[in-house]
């Protein structure tokens, strides 16, 4: 496996900026007639994903997922997008493309260690504090607009605990009952052993972008955003932010990676993995994950912790 240091984890996530990023991706849905109704994304996902063969993701499939990341982004920069979408096969600069391989790498530890396989949290907490992350405090999350209080009750916990548990103990807590709740509903377990896995790049100023989306590998760009998309908490805060990175640079490069994961009871949904990269580190940082083209059960969004 490849040295994952050039990847700090952790993100200082706005909901602007997120919904800045889904805004750019859902006006290309084509729009459906008057007469024939609205496009069934849902329906073309499990057609084309239902056709694969689907292996188990354990912590220790981080290598093989790697591998097969490393090999698409080189056939994504040999083929750069056509579409007219503004997805670029590599990035723009020199140094957030000598530093892309470090998203295979990291983004391949994150499949396996957020997995149904992975039954303790501390693997994946011990993977983002060693690369530099911290746990956000209870107000950023609040700030990147999550109510605790009211997540923590939907998932069971105790009034007192709501209102006094850290960061930590509230991950922790909840990467327990998510497993737990629904028969796992929210937590992958299983990714396609061939396609059906993405990267892509693009750039964000505060006004435009040239969209970093998932559109090939199997599917077609449509069919891997769907209509449904929510953002997943992240529990950790990067070195630099990526609002700092903007307010430095103008424009901030980013990238994307897709996958169609299998989850308890069989359904298939794309998970995007975003980026954001720091010329003045040298670094691609995790900005935040999106789950898309799902069907909600209950009053849960099918997100896992990251």
């Amino acid at each position: 496996m490849s040295d994952s240091r050039h990847v700090k984890l952790g993100a200082a996530v706005t909901v602007a900026a997120i919904a800045l990023s889904l805004s750019a991706w859902s006006m290309f849905r084509p729009r459906a007639s008057a007469t024939s109704g609205p496009p069934d994304y849902r329906a073309d996902l499990l057609r084309v994903s239902s056709s694969r063969e689907f292996a188990p993701i354990e912590p220790g499939s981080a290598t093989s997922i790697e591998s097969r990341l490393v090999q698409r982004l080189a056939a994504t920069a040999a083929r750069p997008d056509t579409s007219g979408r503004g997805s670029l096969g590599q990035p723009r600069s020199p140094g957030a493309s000598r530093a892309a391989p470090s998203i295979a790498s990291h983004a391949s530890q994150m499949l396996a260690l957020s997995s149904q396989a992975a039954t303790s949290p501390q693997a994946y907490i011990d993977f983002r504090l060693a690369a530099g992350a911290r746990w956000a405090t209870r107000e950023e999350m609040t700030d990147k607009g999550f109510d605790l209080i009211r997540l923590l009750e939907v998932y069971g916990a105790d009034d007192e605990f709501a209102h006094s548990a850290s960061t930590e103990d509230m991950f922790r807590y909840l990467w327990d009952r998510s497993r737990e709740m629904n028969d796992g509903y929210a937590i992958h377990a299983k990714m396609p052993t061939e396609d059906l896995l993405d990267i892509r790049f693009g750039t964000q100023s505060r006004t435009s972008q040239s969209t970093a989306v998932a559109q090939g590998a199997g599917l077609d760009f449509e069919t891997w955003h769907g209509s449904a998309s929510a953002s997943c908490r992240n529990w950790f805060m990067n070195p630099i932010s990526f609002l700092d990175v903007r307010e430095r640079t103008g424009v901030v490069e980013r990238a994307v990676v897709g996958a169609v994961l299998e989850y308890p009871g069989g359904d298939h949904r794309s998970v995007m993995l975003n980026y954001y990269f720091s010329p003045s580190m040298g670094q691609w940082y995790f900005l935040g994950a999106n789950i898309n083209n799902f069907e909600v059960a209950d009053r849960m969004t099918p997100c896992g912790e990251y």
